[in-house]
């Protein structure tokens, strides 16, 4: 096991769930964090940059610079957001290393961190070694039995204003909260769906489910249908549902990447000849404005 790990995040969420998996690979859990001062939680210390509310994330960049250099950690966790690629990068080039990111599957031994990724569109697998410290981007999930425990000592850090840049202002952007990771059944829609009206037949097959809802690239980037955050595959969200439907979803593997580890997929596709009839465990051939309907009403039944 390793000495020192640290996690930095912006967000309670990713700070108890990475600071969870860090303590599976260090002695001591160090958490540094932006945000609200009483966010952080299950650490040992908790180094506290500042609010988010009148300042950007970079503005911290310098301080976090400072202090990686300074403790040397071993491993460094680092929530996959913008903001966290943004230190990731600061970070290892403090620690004269690289960054490891979409990692799906991590391990430490014998003095290296090695971690496994999907590259080609999901078609392969990459490993990937360091030798010494390491800089770990991933998204992972809290276990549902875990409970969040306050950081046993918070240590206030003076930010200092990076390379000139001065904060004016920030607007917020209007998003869906939504948290497919966390989903235990997840409704998938595809261009099996014609319009943007017709995608009430799966929000209401999904609420009869008690589902969240997902889509394919082109109706979150291509249609605007829905938003990126439902967006699910290589680029989007990698999930891990109990239950997956793939309704008027064709199967490319750049999706299939994204849910290939569901317990149990079922496809609805029209076409008999889909790709996604080779990705799933049920399938049902036939148009899901018809078969969504029927489904949801033996569901409600």
């Amino acid at each position: 096991m390793l000495n020192n790990v640290f996690v930095i995040s912006t967000k309670k969420a990713n700070s108890f769930a990475l600071c969870l998996e860090a303590a599976k690979y260090g002695e001591h859990v160090s958490l540094i964090y932006a945000g609200k001062k009483d966010d952080a939680v299950n650490a040992e210390k908790a180094y506290w940059l500042g609010s988010l509310d009148s300042t950007s994330f970079v503005t911290y960049i310098p301080e976090i610079v400072k202090l990686v250099k300074e403790q040397k950690p071993e491993l460094v966790f680092i929530e996959l957001t913008k903001n966290g690629r943004l230190a990731a990068a600061h970070a290892a080039v403090a620690l004269e290393t690289v960054v490891l990111t979409d990692v799906s599957e991590l391990s430490a031994a014998d003095g290296k961190v090695t971690g496994k990724r999907m590259v080609y569109g999901g078609s392969a697998v990459k490993t990937e070694s360091v030798s010494g410290s390491a800089v770990v981007c991933l998204s992972v999930q809290a276990d549902k039995e875990a409970q969040p425990t306050a950081a046993g000592e918070i240590i206030e850090l003076a930010a200092e204003n990076c390379g000139g840049i001065t904060f004016t202002g920030k607007t917020e952007r209007t998003v869906q909260t939504v948290n497919l990771n966390a989903a235990t059944r997840v409704v998938g829609v595809g261009r099996g769906f014609s319009t943007e009206e017709s995608l009430s037949i799966a929000r209401d097959f999904a609420a009869a489910f008690e589902a969240e809802i997902g889509c394919t690239r082109p109706i979150a980037e291509e249609e605007r249908w829905m938003p990126t955050e439902r967006y699910i595959g290589v680029s989007g969200a990698m999930i891990k549902p109990a239950v997956y439907v793939a309704a008027g979803i064709s199967g490319q593997v750049q999706h299939t990447v994204g849910v290939n580890e569901a317990g149990l997929i079922i496809a609805i596709n029209k076409d008999e000849h889909a790709p996604i009839f080779n990705n799933c465990d049920y399938g049902i051939i036939g148009d899901v404005a018809q078969v969504l309907p029927l489904l949801a009403e033996k569901l409600k039944a």
